[in-house]
Formats: C-alpha cells, sequence, structure tokens
C-alpha cells in the first residue's frame, strides 16, 4: 500500500512534463491563450510549492 501511495504522490506534482499535474499545467496555459481573461490575474508565484514530506518514505 506505501509503494502504491508513493506513485500516486508523485504523480500530483510537476516533474518535467510526465506527471499528470503537468498536463493540467499544460492545458491550462494553451487555454489561457485562447481565452484571455477581461481582468488581469492576481500575481501567480512562477514555482509551484514544494512536495510535503512523502509519508511513504521512511
Amino acid at each position: 500500500m506505501e509503494e502504491r501511495l508513493g506513485h500516486v504522490w508523485h504523480e500530483v506534482y510537476p516533474n518535467n512534463g510526465s506527471s499528470p499535474r503537468d498536463a493540467v499545467d499544460q492545458a491550462n496555459e494553451r487555454l489561457a491563450l485562447l481565452c484571455p481573461e477581461a481582468e488581469p490575474c492576481p500575481q501567480q508565484p512562477t514555482a509551484p510549492p514544494a512536495p510535503p514530506d512523502d509519508p511513504a518514505d521512511p
């Protein structure tokens, strides 16, 4: 169970293009180009937050 959780944990954080999180981020960037908002968005952090400690890692 711990190993499976570790695999899921790894996929919810960006990892240079191969995680589902990266795919969602890329889709959001493309959507923003197609459908710009009327009002500017508040400044977003340039780097994603660091993932919390991995519970599968002792």
